[in-house]
Order: C-alpha cells, then structure tokens, then sequence
C-alpha cells in the first residue's frame, strides 16, 4: 500500500464533527423522546399508572431492543458493501434484516400479551400490575413500525443520510404529543390513549420515512436491486448473524439485566417504581446525546482506518473523548440546577422530587461515567471489537451491578439510593477494563484489518476467489464500520463520508 499522510488537522476535522454529532443527538433524543413522552402524560395521572406502565416497559424493551441490536447489524454490513462499492449487497443486507424483524415480530407479539403473568413475580400491588399489563397489550401493534424504521434508518445513514431520519424524529414527537393529548383527554381513554398514541406515532415514522427518502428522493435508487429471495443464501445469513447475534446479545444482556434490576426496585413500593421510572426515561434522553457524540466519533475514527491513517484515527477518538467529557460536565450542572423543573415534567408529587433529589448525587456520577463508557464502547465497536464490549458488558452487569444492587438497596437497607450507587461502581468497573484495553490498542493492526474488511487495500484474496462473489461477502473479517467513499447520491468526487440532506 503506498504511504498516505497521516495527519489530523483538528480545525477542519472539529466543526463537520460537531455537525454531525449535533445531527445525530437530535435523532436519538427524538427517538428516546417518544418513549419519555408516554411517561410523562402517564405520570400526570397517577403514580400507578407511572409505576405499571414503567415496569412493563422494562420487560417489552427485553426482546423488542434484542432484536433492534440484530438489525442495527445493518450499520457495519451495509457500510462494509458500500465501503467496497458493492451497493446492490446493501439492499440485499436490507431485505433479510426485513424478513428477521419480521419473522421475530411473532414471539414478541404474544410475548406482550402474556406480560401480566411476569409482572405477578415483579411486585404485590394489583394495581400496578393490572396498568402494565394493559399498556404492553395496547403497544403490542407497534412492534414491526418500529423495528422497520430501524432497519430503513440504518440503511440510510450507511449512505450518509442522515437529515431525513432527524426531520422524522422531531414531527414524530410533534404527532405523539398531540396524540397523547387527544387520546388521553379530548377522547376520554385516559390510561389506554397514552400507548394507543405511541402506536400511531410508531406507524408513522417508518411510512413518512419511505415516501421521503425513497419514493420521492430515490436515495435507494444505486443500492436496491429489488426483492431477490434467491439472493438469501446460507453464506449470506452467516455473515449477517456473525455481525448481528453479538450485537443482539450485547443489548439483549443489557436489557436482561435492566429486568432483573425491576426485581430489586418492585420490592420497594409504588413510589420508588415511580421515581426509578422519571430517573431512567431522564437516563435514556441523557444516553442519546452521549451515543450521537459517540457514534459521530465512531464515523471519523472507521473512516480514518479505511484509509490507513493510525494516527488520525486515534486522534479522533481521543476529540470524541474530550467532547463527551464536556457534554457529561454540561448534564451535570443541567440536572443538579434543574431538579426540580425534570420531575415537573412527570409529576407534581413532591415524595417524588423528594426522592429524586435523594439519589442524584449517585445518579450525576452514574451519568458521567456512562458518557465516557459510551465513547470507549463506540471507539471499540469502530474497530470491530463487539465481542470483546458484550463480555464487558455481562461481567459490569450481572458480576457487579446486579449483586452490589440487591446488597446496598435491600440488605444494606439503603433503597433506590443503594441501586444507584450499584450503577455508578458498575460503570466504573466497565469504564476501567474498556479504557485499559483502549491504551493498549494496536492501531496499525487496526487499520490492516480495516483495509482488509473495507476490500479497500491490495487483493488479500486469490485471482479464482477474487470472482466469486460469495468468497468476498462472507471472507472471515471482523465487521467494521468502514465507508471511504463519497455517497453515491453525491455529486461531488470524494466530499467526505456523511451527507446531511
């Protein structure tokens, strides 16, 4: 390979990087916003109708964001196809993550419906039990809208577009407000009218999304060869599973553990299920900007790699790094000045802010180094290293989090405070092994792996392979997110790797 500069101009890479994690914030919060939005109607009527449709939520999302992470296999494979400017594979990429979702849209379904027998184990309150129930029975119809939006918008952004999924995500919270609204108030359902508006909301966003981005602006139109049953073949769904059954496991532990946590909370009351329901729809908001940061970093650091450049890559990381340390200052002093006004939004119950206040102290330090866990988790994932992230993730999970949150919250006596403390010690644990494993990177190694999986460098393959379509598709590479080349609906020669439309 000949020699390629390897310099990182940090005045021209800081203001499209900034661009990017701004575009990418404000699609993630408005995905999480809709989430909160239920919360926040559902706590302005009753603190059991809070608390029920809180722990449902915990056990919907366990299968529901298992195989959101299956699907979010489409980030690296379709970057991968369209990094090696095989862009019709993108489209076949697309149409077995369709056929997953959908086949897996099944289980889920009656998984729904039989929730209210779980949540009998979860806690003594009838009440409770009887809102969560009915909430995942009534959401039920918004399993495939919103696994499809994750597919399409995957798809999407591994071209670069990415406007089109933000402009999306603002009018769908726009549409679940006023839905929640009518529902609730002007028609009369109460209860039923807050997961009912988020069933619409939910079909909205992937049905606007396809008539925007594909049958009025074709963006499709390079990287979708049509519906090709033929093209699924066994060697084609073994690299999708490679790539997608660790992600799938990572969200899937995670989400597992989050249950299991619902243990610990449910044997505290009403009243903490509820706190612990305002804490965590604040925690996933605040997530979302760490993750839009951290995967804009992902981008440049993948992109750097592709193109053999060690040095700028690493010098990316190390910019997304201090950008989220300032963002994770900046959710500090937002959430300790504005306590009060956070609460308001779910409630006017001052036991509630009287509790919230008790744990933010855990809660603020919990939320920081969750900022600065995500931007190792993403620079990581950028290199391919899933599987070294999903075991760090059981072992903070079930090995720390888990038993120190039962110790301090229900031996110990110290109630939703003692979880927290458990979040926050987890965290540090996960952020510790991570950041080690990040100083001691080989990112030479790195980029000869990239360059391989990108298809990008010299031929690593023999003339009679190298003709073979299936060969190149399934080679043995780790799935990196790798895109070098300009998108394909650009005008421009080589413009850079992200195009906001």
């Amino acid at each position: 390979m000949p020699d390629i500069a390897d310099d990182f101009a940090l005045r021209s890479e800081l203001l499209p990087f900034l661009a990017l994690s701004l575009q990418l914030v404000i699609s993630n919060m408005a995905r999480i916003a809709v989430m909160v939005i239920d919360s926040a109607f559902l706590g302005h009527l009753g603190t059991n109708e809070l608390a029920g449709s809180a722990l449902a939520t915990i056990w919907i999302d366990l299968p529901l964001c298992t195989i959101w992470g299956m699907a979010s296999a489409l980030i690296a494979l379709c970057g991968q196809a369209y990094g090696a400017k095989n862009y019709l594979l993108m489209g076949i990429w697309l149409q077995m993550a369709l056929v997953l979702i959908t086949v897996l849209t099944v289980p889920t379904t009656v998984w729904y419906f039989f929730l209210g027998g779980i949540l009998h184990h979860t806690t003594d309150d009838s009440a409770v039990i009887a809102f969560g129930a009915r909430f995942a029975e009534l959401l039920s119809p918004s399993i495939w809208p919103l696994l499809a939006y994750v597919c399409l918008r995957q798809y999407l952004q591994a071209m670069g577009v990415v406007m089109p999924t933000t402009i999306n995500g603002i009018v769908c919270i726009g549409i679940d407000v006023g839905a929640n609204y009518l529902l609730i108030y002007t028609a009369g359902l109460g209860f039923d009218g807050s997961p009912l508006a988020t069933v619409i909301a939910a079909w909205f966003q992937p049905i606007a999304l396809f008539l925007y981005a594909f049958v009025y602006k074709k963006h499709h139109k390079d990287a979708w060869g049509g519906w090709q049953l033929s093209e699924l073949t066994w060697s084609r769904w073994k690299t999708f599973f490679r790539m997608a059954l660790p992600l799938g496991l990572n969200d899937g532990c995670d989400l597992l553990a989050a249950a299991a946590l619902s243990f610990v909370v449910a044997k505290m009351g009403a009243n903490v299920i509820a706190t612990n329901a305002i804490l965590s729809s604040v925690w996933m908001m605040v997530g979302a900007i760490f993750y839009g940061i951290g995967l804009a970093s992902e981008v440049g650091l993948a992109e750097h790699l592709g193109g053999g450049r060690p040095r700028a890559a690493r010098a990316r990381a190390m910019m997304g790094f201090a950008v989220l340390a300032l963002a994770a200052l900046l959710v500090c002093i937002v959430l300790w000045a504005g306590r009060a006004g956070v609460v308001g939004l779910f409630t006017k119950d001052e036991v509630l802010l009287a509790m919230y206040t008790d744990v933010l102290p855990w809660y603020i330090a919990a939320s920081s180094l969750n900022g600065l866990e995500i931007g190792l988790l993403t620079a990581l994932e950028g290199m391919g290293q899933m599987g070294f992230v999903t075991i760090v993730t059981v072992v903070g999970l079930w090995g720390v989090q888990l038993p120190l949150a039962y110790y301090f919250g229900i031996m110990k006596g110290l109630g939703l405070p003692g979880v927290w403390m458990a979040t926050t010690i987890a965290a540090a644990v996960k952020v510790t092994i991570m950041g080690i494993r990040f100083l001691f990177i080989d990112w030479h190694k790195m980029v000869h792996e990239a360059v391989t999986g990108a298809e990008a460098g010299e031929p690593k393959i023999s003339s009679t392979e190298a003709n073979d379509p299936a060969v190149l598709e399934a080679r043995d590479s780790e799935s990196i997110y790798i895109m070098t080349s300009s998108p394909v609906h650009s005008k421009a020669p080589d413009v850079g790797h992200v195009t906001l439309l």
